[in-house]
């Protein structure tokens, strides 16, 4: 085989991964068009199998949003801790999008929505921890961060 088909095997495989991701992230954590920002939210909590102590650790947030999220049907949130959550759960950039939509929010044009939609598309190779140091590096907030979200 030379060398120029290994690669396309290569990438057909790596698509077929992404492809299969997709189709089961969408199989498990269908958003209906009636469900609530935090049903939405409760139905990644669940897929992903987090507690308290793994939601913080995977999100930068804190156990009283986890709290609020799993106990509170009206919780309203904002904007960054529901990116935080898509960068923690390692959500594709699609499921990420609608999430927010269901938040009520969209991303715009601006420098800040634009990181934002970077890291939401490498959510798969970027923890909260290195998405907050490219948010500062580039003179921004981070998302997350443990004393943000007290109240």
């Amino acid at each position: 085989m030379i060398d120029s088909q290994k690669i396309d095997l290569q990438q057909q495989a790596s698509f077929k991964e992404v492809f299969d991701n997709l189709l089961s992230e969408q199989r498990e954590c269908v958003f209906c068009s009636t469900d609530t920002i935090t049903m939405c939210l409760r139905k990644v909590i669940k897929r992903k199998k987090w507690n308290p102590q793994k939601f913080v650790e995977k999100t930068g947030l804190t156990a009283v949003l986890y709290s609020r999220i799993k106990n509170k049907d009206d919780h309203n949130i904002t904007l960054e801790p529901v990116i935080a959550i898509c960068i923690g759960a390692q959500l594709s950039f699609s499921l990420s999008i609608e999430l927010i939509q269901k938040a009520g929010y969209s991303l715009n044009g601006s420098k800040i929505h634009t990181a934002y939609k970077a890291l939401l598309m490498s959510t798969a190779n970027i923890s909260i921890d290195k998405a907050n140091q490219f948010l500062i590096s580039q003179g921004f907030k981070a998302i997350s961060d443990k004393n943000m979200y007290k109240n």
